[in-house]
């Protein structure tokens, strides 16, 4: 990584890069060599430059990870948590509704109720309900620390998504089910469409 890339990423070790001399007049004339090479020139241990580099950067990373409601702090965890837990709520619901879809008196009561579209609901609450959701929860955890950001963009936009993903997948869930409420399935679909954006701007 080179010092260019580094001050991009870590605009808050520009101290510690002037620090140890790797920043000359704080300007970066040597922008196209590697940290490592520039650190051995010195003497330096390149690891606790970098180390000390992200230090100075950590207020800022961490802060992008929280959300203040009220007198409430909620942080990347805590929305991963939220969605592994929606995501098991979601399994347990469509185990339940298969589960009475093997016995033919509620699944002849189902099919008249649902217009013939009760299987729909059971994909759905199995599918987007269990397994999106779960990629969503386990995917912030380990996508941004893999991306060269390191963190998501917003914390709020993490929620909102929660909430879009939650609101969509149950909505459809129910349209199928209820023959009454099927013209609103769109609308649920466009939720669960926000759902799916929002986590993939929120990564990149």
């Amino acid at each position: 990584m080179t010092l260019t890339e580094i001050l991009q990423r870590y605009p808050e070790g520009r101290e510690v890069l002037l620090r140890y001399g790797l920043l000359p007049d704080g300007e970066v004339k040597e922008e196209g060599l590697p940290l490592e090479f520039l650190c051995r020139q010195r003497g330096l241990n390149v690891l606790v430059v970098i180390k000390e580099v992200v230090r100075a950067a950590a207020p800022r990373i961490e802060a992008r990870k929280e959300l203040r409601l009220g007198n409430r702090i909620i942080g990347l965890r805590d929305v991963c948590r939220w969605f592994v837990r929606s995501a098991l709520i979601f399994f347990v619901l469509g185990s339940t509704l298969g589960l009475t879809l093997a016995v033919p008196a509620t699944r002849n009561w189902w099919y008249i109720v649902s217009g013939g579209r009760i299987t729909l609901a059971h994909a759905h609450l199995q599918l987007l309900g269990f397994i999106v959701m779960l990629v969503y929860g386990v995917g912030y955890q380990i996508i941004p620390r893999l991306s060269a950001k390191g963190s998501i963009r917003s914390p709020r936009i993490a929620v909102i998504q929660w909430v879009a993903a939650n609101v969509g997948v149950l909505g459809m869930a129910l349209c199928f089910a209820f023959a009454a409420l099927y013209p609103a399935l769109p609308i649920f679909g466009a939720f669960a469409w926000l759902g799916a954006v929002l986590f993939a701007a929120n990564l990149l």
